[in-house]
C-alpha cells in the first residue's frame, strides 16, 4: 500500500487507474438520497 501510495503521487497516470479501479464513477447512484431507496448506495 505504501508503494502504490509514493508512486500515485509522483504518476499522473498512476492516480487515474486507482481512482478509476477504486473509486469508481457513482453517476446514477448519488443522484437520490439515501432515505429514498432501499439499496446502500441510493
Amino acid at each position: 500500500m505504501n508503494c502504490l501510495t509514493r508512486a500515485s503521487k509522483s504518476n499522473r497516470q498512476i492516480r487515474k487507474c486507482c481512482r478509476l479501479k477504486v473509486l469508481p464513477y457513482l453517476g446514477k447512484d448519488v443522484k437520490r438520497l439515501p432515505e429514498d431507496g432501499d439499496n446502500i448506495r441510493n
